[in-house]
């Protein structure tokens, strides 16, 4: 902690020093971005690459920028609507620059329908408007296939779309820990409480429901969005509460057609409307858009379906004083959504139905003063205000073979209980309605020595959420889950304190450009600290400290026929901390309630008599931590004259997932089963008519512990080609090899559930090492992008091959290094012991986890699809999609010896766009 904090203050020292020394030299240049008729462009984005500064236009469609005099600089220009235009400009004083954009064509020479790799930082790619346009997506979910080692695949519409990000296979850490910025602004559904691990486990809906798994991917839809940015490798140290990485999205600003798009599939029916205009040059421009979507799992089951309703409206504008200028934006936007699903009248009559109402409001604002003075040259300020309602109403049919007591009683000790019928509906809800409000300060400051450029960015964030939902609502005579009534006492998420958290971060850019290489060097870090928690909370109430740092380093060769290779070397380090959810920090106490007497004789007879001793555990973890991930990335870029080659290897490591641990905790009650005086006719049996019976027994309890491992390292390449003239067509190969480990940190406990004269085993076993499983993926996507300016049309074919996807299983501790007893006291595991598991004790023998190791192995898979977007004039655009025109998945057998083979059905869909 010391060494993090003194490499922060030597980075504001040197921060401090270098802006003193640095600002001789500056000039102002001012410009202007225009179309082809000269028309200005409102609100473009110009990115000057070398000092890393970014600044918009102004109504008018001019900028001005503080440069040095003198130097050559790089500009990344872009605009809605508009192809994106990188220019080089040698700064002098008072210099006037004239920046022209194309408008987005089909009819145009070059067109990007891929994403675009951007190593600033990292590894991160770029999806842009064509190509958002060209993949005819949904949601933001569909985007992933872009990618190195993103995969297509056909998805259940109504399932929660958890993100995979560099790994094989799926895990709630990663898909948790993967943060969602749009417009700046984090989202995030950390202020979510519903603990029925029942329902997450069994209940036949499990694969809609998403809590503690991050965003929702389906919910997002990419109809306001002008661009979306994947970050895979090391985060600024601006960005917090994260461990896999982030998706950044921009909305879309400024004046724009009406623009109107009709998708349709056989499962998909999608409308969007949305136009940005001018109010006038004095009150800037707003941008409104509203879509609707219905999502079928099976056209031919009209019962299960998803319906999505999204509006966005977005205002901004750009003011002047003198040389300093200020840009304003806010933002208004909804998602509605509803997943229902009812059985089939035939079988259920419709009684048995699970539905989930959606619904989150956010109201963000952002406001950025540029051009400033002598310490601070831009100053961020954002704000944002979200709140959610999310509501699961689910009436549940129960069968049940034999009788099933339930609680009453929400007090210790005994109680009068009753028997269930043998078939009743369920009816619950689980209610949450977080609302969360986040506030950023940021700052940046520029300065050159000789041929350094630095960028200090500093600034403190705070963030709290509040869940102000009723939670889980049961009726305790009608439990949905019978045999578990561990959760039918919840806590309201009303009653339960708000997460608050506060963050301060500083980062040094620092860039070097000489005449034979170029050097960046970021390097940064983050302190964070959790309030609103009870002193009890010893490790989540410290100060947790983020270093990373990113490095880069380039140079040209210089050919004889005068052109270069251009080349770079990536590396970068960092830790990333995603920080546990309401529902883990609260959850709700566990409840067992033991049976002391039971007399059943038929169905709602009067003589049925059961009484239960109802005992309450506390299964809050008071040493929880956050989930730290260690990153570490290695990359090599190159380019000549349009071919591209990356590679980039990376290796992660986090041994602090949060993962629910089943422990055991000894119990002792008085239970009446054996008559005294045989059997008991005609009256409702008491205690009295049994015998007293001293009962011993354990008692399960989920806690939440960080003991989830995951190692993951891999390889992903992208192989771009020059643009084949004659026949219009541009080839990438992009592609990964993912190696993922999956296991437990922590020692394991185990109870067998074998009886011996109906008495539980009198003894717990504690095991040191859990189950491996590595999982592996090697894949390659080869994309052929055909564009014929003549006639405005784009057609892609993709192969996506897979040539290794396989499963292993390496097995734990098979016997147990200590166990403990009804008297909860902690013993080794002696020799003795050992050879009584082994030699098949008839009590210990039960006590030797029967493991087999397993190896799955897929054969080689091919997937064709193809897409066609035809450009008939600036009014209507038409696409066409073919998904699995050719799938290749050969039969195996898995490691059961049953024949398997994944089938895939041709799917298609088509879509229009009218611009008015």
């Amino acid at each position: 902690m010391i060494k993090r904090l003194l490499i922060l203050c030597l980075l504001f020292g040197l921060a401090l020093e270098t802006r003193s020394e640095g600002l001789s030299g500056k000039v102002t240049i001012t410009g202007i971005v225009t179309d082809n008729n000269k028309k200005p462009l409102s609100f473009a984005t110009i990115n000057v690459i070398e000092p890393d500064i970014n600044t918009t236009t102004d109504v008018a469609g001019r900028f001005r920028l503080n440069l040095n005099e003198g130097e050559i600089y790089t500009f990344d220009v872009s605009c809605m609507n508009y192809i994106e235009k990188r220019i080089r400009i040698e700064v002098r004083a008072n210099k006037y620059v004239e920046i022209t954009l194309e408008r987005q064509s089909y009819a145009l020479k070059e067109v990007v329908v891929m994403a675009k790799p951007k190593h600033a930082r990292g590894s991160s790619d770029i999806i842009g408007q064509q190509a958002l346009e060209h993949i005819q997506p949904t949601s933001v979910a569909d985007v992933l296939q872009l990618i190195p080692g993103g995969l297509f695949r056909e998805t259940n519409a109504t399932a929660f779309k958890r993100i995979s990000l560099r790994q094989s296979g799926v895990d709630n850490n990663t898909s948790l820990g993967m943060a969602m910025v749009m417009d700046g602004i984090p989202l995030d559904n950390d202020g979510y409480r519903a603990s029925i691990l029942d329902m997450e486990n069994n209940d036949e809906y499990r694969r809609r429901l998403g809590w503690n798994k991050g965003i929702d991917l389906k919910t997002i839809s990419t109809d306001h969005i002008q661009r979306i940015e994947i970050a895979k490798g090391i985060s600024s140290a601006k960005l917090g509460n994260l461990s896999s990485g982030v998706m950044f999205t921009t909305s879309k600003i400024g004046q724009t057609p009406l623009q109107v798009r009709l998708k349709v599939d056989p499962l998909t029916k999608l409308v969007y409307a949305g136009k940005g205009f001018c109010l006038s040059p004095q009150w800037g421009y707003m941008h409104i858009g509203a879509d609707f979507t219905s999502n079928y799992d099976d056209r031919r089951d009209q019962l299960n379906k998803y319906n999505r309703l999204t509006a966005q409206l977005s205002y901004n504008h750009s003011f002047s004083f003198g040389e300093r200028s200020l840009f304003l934006f806010v933002k208004l936007s909804d998602i509605y959504a509803l997943n229902k699903a009812r059985e089939d009248e035939l079988t259920r009559e419709f009684k048995e139905t699970f539905k989930n109402n959606y619904s989150r409001t956010g109201l963000s604002f952002k406001a950025v003063l540029s051009h400033l003075g002598y310490w601070v040259d831009n100053i961020e300020w954002v704000s944002a205000a979200d709140y959610t309602t999310d509501k699961i109403d689910r009436n549940r049919l129960v069968q049940l073979d034999v009788p099933l007591p339930s609680p009453l009683s929400s007090e210790e000790g005994e109680s009068e209980s009753i028997f269930l019928p043998t078939n009743y509906y369920s009816a619950f809800q689980i209610d949450n309605k977080p609302l969360s409000l986040f506030n950023r300060l940021n700052a940046e400051s520029f300065a050159q020595t000789g041929k350094f450029n630095h960028k200090l960015s500093y600034g403190a964030e705070w963030k709290v959420t509040k869940n102000y939902g009723q939670g889980v609502v049961i009726n305790m005579s009608r439990p949905p889950y019978p045999g578990n009534s561990k959760y039918v006492r919840p806590t309201r998420n009303k009653d339960i304190p708000a997460l608050s958290t506060g963050a301060v971060y500083l980062e040094e850019q620092l860039k070097y450009t000489g005449k034979l290489f170029d050097f960046k060097l970021d390097l940064g870090g983050r302190a964070t600290r959790m309030f609103n928690l009870s002193p009890a909370y010893t490790k989540l109430r410290r100060i947790f400290f983020e270093p990373r740092i990113n490095a880069a380093l380039s140079y040209n060769i210089a050919l004889n026929n005068g052109k270069y290779i251009r080349n770079m070397f990536r590396v970068g380090y960092g830790q990333e901390n995603k920080l546990p959810t309401l529902d883990y920090i609260y959850p709700d106490p566990v409840y067992k309630d033991f049976i002391v007497l039971s007399a059943y004789t038929t169905e709602n007879s009067p003589y049925n008599h059961i009484i239960t001793d109802t005992r309450r555990y506390d299964v809050v973890n008071y040493s929880l931590k956050p989930n730290q991930n260690n990153k570490f990335e290695l990359g090599f870029d190159m380019e000549y004259n349009d071919l591209l080659l990356s590679l980039t290897y990376f290796n992660e490591h986090s041994e602090q997932g949060f993962s629910s641990i089943t422990t055991y905790h000894p119990a002792t009650y008085l239970r009446y089963f054996k008559p005294l005086h045989g059997s008991i006719t005609g009256r409702k049996p008491e205690k009295t008519d049994y015998e007293e019976e001293v009962y011993r027994t354990f008692v399960d309890m989920p806690v939440m512990r960080n003991g989830a491992r995951t190692e993951k390292r891999g390889v992903e390449y992208r192989l771009r080609f020059p643009k084949i003239q004659p026949l219009f067509t541009t080839i990438e190969i992009n592609g990964a090899y993912y190696v993922t480990r999956y296991s437990t940190s922590l020692a394991t406990q185990y109870h067998p559930t074998f009886r011996d004269d109906d008495k539980p085993m009198p003894y717990v076993g504690i095991y040191d090492r859990g189950d491996i499983q590595r999982q592996r993926i090697f894949n390659t996507n080869v994309w052929l992008n055909t564009n014929i300016p003549k006639y405005k049309v784009v057609f892609t074919t993709f192969f996506q091959l897979i040539w290794l996807n396989d499963s292993k299983r390496m097995n734990g501790s098979e016997y147990p290094s200590a166990y403990f007893g009804d008297d909860g006291r902690l013993q080794s595991v002696t020799n003795d012991i050992l050879d009584k598991i082994k030699t098949g004790d008839v009590t210990w023998r039960h006590y030797h986890l029967y493991k087999e190791n397993y190896y799955e192995k897929d054969p080689i898979a091919l997937t064709v699809n193809f897409k066609a977007t035809k450009e008939f004039n600036k009014m209507i655009r038409a696409s066409f999609f073919v998904n699995d025109i050719i799938d290749i998945h050969p039969n195996y057998k898995n490691r059961y010896g049953q024949s398997v083979r994944n089938w895939q059905k041709s799917f298609f869909g088509a879509e229009i766009t009218f611009n008015f």
